[in-house]
């Protein structure tokens, strides 16, 4: 038998999460990747096996009868590019790839495997072109998809595409039972987040504060350099996400969820009389995290997380992050707020490059 590779990426991901300003459809096109490639290897147990998986990402190893193993590589690709098809519906698209085992250079695999996943992804439309539908208006949360399903929330009566209504009615059900699918843990299998966000922020004791939220995005600091520098075998590869996500991620998330439950004004109780978390989870997985909590808590989660984010490490290499928190009102446009934060980080990234370089820089007498 021969060792092959299998990498798996859901792409073009603006327009499957994150085209819309609603919260349910957003949690559901992001947990519905993560779901889909985390269960490729329950899907094909005997074959694929798992080295890491993201949110929207994932590495697998498999054995083929014959050094080359083509016909093989080519068979498995088409069975799971079909497997995720249909577990989103056609809705969001994804490439795979395949590299056969080059020993004692785990790091070339890799690099082999990204450069053809972007030849893939430069070949492809922006977006999983919609079936041809009849329709008299566009979908009303999305925008430009055909809108063929009714949809009815509050006052509004309007319509929303296949891929709204699928992405929607799979967040809506994750919300009863999210906390405990992320952590596998019994403790949490009754916790529910809020209706929507003016719920999660409406609290009148808080005054000011009541009716805005805190969205905090949170991405790893270099992690991609430090895989490839640190991550030389799939052993290290999977210790490395392991390092992230059971060793940190789920620590944090699961303390922040017994504050949560211990504190009265980080719940509440919703229109159906049930007790809900004021807390929302719309990324997870990979190197970024996206939460919104209400106002008021927002600068106790972030020291929460920064708390337990500070011994951090792979192989003696700290591992840090940097995050961005904004304040605004619960109806402000999340995408909007998501983009706005996306570009503070980026801004401390460049800050951060640019100290490094001048540390590096070396000094003249007046400058020391």
């Amino acid at each position: 038998m021969f060792k092959h590779y299998l990498r798996v990426d859901a792409v073009n991901l603006a327009n499957f999460v994150y085209d819309t300003h609603d919260i349910s459809t957003i949690r559901g096109g992001s947990f519905i990747l993560l779901k889909a490639i985390d269960n490729l290897t329950q899907e094909f147990n005997e074959k694929l096996h798992r080295v890491s998986t993201a949110a929207s990402q994932g590495l697998f190893w498999f054995e083929t009868h014959d050094s080359n193993g083509e016909k093989e590589c080519q068979e498995l690709i088409q069975a799971v590019l079909k497997y995720l098809a249909e577990s989103t519906k056609g809705h969001a698209t994804f490439v795979a790839a395949t590299q056969k085992d080059i020993p004692d250079n785990f790091t070339q695999v890799l690099e082999k495997l990204e450069a053809k996943i972007h030849w893939q992804q430069w070949h492809l439309p922006t977006v999983a072109v919609p079936k041809p539908e009849s329709a008299v208006q566009e979908c009303y949360l999305d925008g430009w998809r055909p809108g063929v399903v009714q949809y009815k929330v509050d006052v509004v009566t309007s319509v929303i595409s296949s891929a709204t209504f699928f992405r929607r009615k799979e967040g809506i059900k994750l919300k009863q039972k999210l906390f405990h699918e992320l952590l596998q843990d019994e403790a949490f299998l009754g916790e529910i987040s809020t209706h929507d966000l003016e719920e999660l922020a409406t609290n009148p004791l808080k005054g000011i504060l009541s009716g805005k939220i805190a969205f905090i995005h949170v991405d790893g600091n270099k992690f991609g350099s430090i895989r490839r520098k640190l991550c030389s075998t799939e052993i290290d590869r999977a210790n490395f996400d392991k390092t992230i996500q059971s060793d940190f991620r789920e620590i944090f998330l699961r303390e922040l969820l017994i504050q949560a439950k211990a504190q009265p004004d980080f719940q509440t109780v919703t229109k159906k009389g049930e007790r809900a978390l004021r807390l929302e989870v719309l990324l997870w997985g990979g190197d970024e995290m996206t939460l919104i909590v209400p106002a008021w808590k927002g600068f106790e989660v972030i020291k929460l997380f920064y708390s337990k984010a500070a011994q951090l490490q792979f192989k003696g290499e700290l591992l840090t992050h940097r995050a961005a928190i904004i304040f605004c009102h619960h109806n402000a446009p999340v995408l909007l707020i998501r983009q706005l934060a996306e570009e503070l980080l980026a801004r401390t990234k460049n800050d951060i490059l640019k100290s490094s370089l001048t540390a590096l820089q070396p000094h003249s007498p007046v400058d020391q």
